[in-house]
């Protein structure tokens, strides 16, 4: 078997490849043995913060021993095998072939040319053999899409120990709808009857009232995450920003119901978890050279409120840089609204990528819209062949600039894995 064949489904989708609904989902588990039937679950959906709030759990719960904790969260960023882990280990290559194979023999068996399941939908029955195979006490699930139609949906409420919703923002209009309370009507799908749900900060009363409904419908305890922002304000966070602080509080809030259903968590797991959490390529710091005033930031940042939280962190920690931005995005996701929230910077240089594949998107368009934007004329742009030349250059810039520089990179989480081989190509030719 090759790579490409037992790795499907670990990267982001093309649009035509998505396939909504659940009928096929629940009949391939069905065929699968229904491993997801022996699962206790925290599934996580909102438009961003999934991967946050999943990391602080994560680092929080594989603090206790006696518990095993399984996650589930795409798309993989640095390695493909990341989407699947068990107590903090990645799955093997060996194992994932193994579930593959066993996947698609009952795709090819029991279901038509024309209505095989996706790829993302193979991967997902993946995680819950892998899951049940290694016994896990607690599944943390992040949807891929939506969530009513998601293929992590698959699932009945006696498998469910809590749902978070972390935001409702504009993000897969074209799926899920164009305002937030459609949006927000297939988020709540992932509610379950009579189990809490978590909800985070960045939700409008529009999205709002719409999940309130129908927690009300389902008798689904509400807790507000924003109860447990003070207690979060006093653990010293690794991750930067405002953003950070209101998925842990989300995280916190998932925890605390996680206690009162009889999960052994102390305080000392809690706040050493919580310190220790990091997520690469979510605003995360790095300093290539050790100076604090030549400072690399990589974001995945790729629609609004991800690119609001961005420039409101960029603003408050690095007010007095000197800022080079470096961005590429897919077609498919609000360009226009990303190039705004730089624009908003008032950054001394940006240099445009294209990004490669099906989904990829000219540096050219991205220029042209940035050069409509009222302002950007005093500012440097630059187009390149690629994100990854673009931060090159914004690196070699560096060493002729004076004074503090910060590099910020942004726009998808597709080139953030050779963004990182940049950096660490160019300390090993420096050594």
């Amino acid at each position: 078997m090759k790579k490409t064949d037992y790795l499907s489904g670990v990267t982001a989708a093309d649009p035509k490849e998505i396939k909504l609904g659940l009928s096929r989902m629940r009949k391939l588990l069905e065929f699968l043995g229904d491993p997801q039937k022996k699962l206790k679950i925290v599934h996580v959906a909102g438009t961003n913060g999934k991967g946050t709030v999943i990391a602080f759990l994560k680092s929080v719960l594989c603090q206790n021993k006696e518990i095993s904790v399984g996650v589930f969260t795409t798309p993989a960023v640095f390695d493909p095998l990341e989407v699947l882990s068990v107590n903090g280990r990645n799955i093997r290559a060996k194992k994932m072939r193994e579930l593959t194979e066993q996947v698609d023999a009952v795709c090819e068996t029991h279901f038509p040319e024309n209505d095989l399941p996706s790829p993302f939908e193979r991967l997902t029955a993946k995680a819950f053999l892998y899951f049940a195979q290694e016994q896990a006490d607690i599944v943390l699930l992040e949807t891929g899409l939506g969530g009513d139609l998601d293929a992590t949906n698959a699932y009945d409420a006696k498998q469910q120990l809590c749902a978070v919703l972390t935001s409702v923002g504009m993000d897969h209009m074209d799926l899920l709808g164009d305002t937030p309370a459609q949006i927000a009507a297939h988020k709540a799908g992932i509610l379950r009857q009579g189990h809490p749900v978590i909800l985070g900060r960045g939700i409008s009363q529009e999205a709002l009232d719409v999940i309130l409904k129908s927690a009300r419908k389902q008798k689904c305890p509400v807790i507000e995450s924003t109860g447990f922002s003070e207690t979060v304000a006093r653990i010293p966070l690794s991750m930067r920003g405002a953003a950070a602080a209101d998925n842990a509080a989300c995280a916190l809030a998932c925890i605390h119901e996680l206690q009162k259903l009889g999960f052994a968590i102390d305080t000392q797991e809690i706040d050493r978890g919580m310190s220790e959490t990091i997520l690469p390529g979510r605003f995360e710091v790095l300093m290539p050279d050790g100076q604090k005033d030549r400072v690399v930031v990589l974001d995945g940042a790729h629609n609004l409120p991800a690119a609001k939280a961005f420039a409101e962190n960029v603003k408050s920690e690095w007010k007095d840089y000197k800022k080079i931005i470096v961005c590429g995005m897919l077609k498919d996701k609000d360009h226009p609204a990303v190039l705004r929230r730089i624009a908003d910077l008032s950054p001394e240089s940006v240099y445009f990528g294209t990004t490669r594949g099906k989904r990829g998107l000219s540096s050219a368009v991205l220029m042209q819209e940035f050069h409509s934007i009222p302002g950007t004329n005093v500012c440097e742009i630059r187009r390149f062949r690629s994100v990854r030349q673009a931060f090159s250059e914004a690196l070699e810039s560096t060493a002729k600039t004076e004074g503090k520089v910060l590099i910020a990179a942004l726009g998808s989480f597709t080139f953030l894995k050779a963004l990182k081989e940049e950096i660490r190509s160019r300390s090993q030719k420096e050594r």
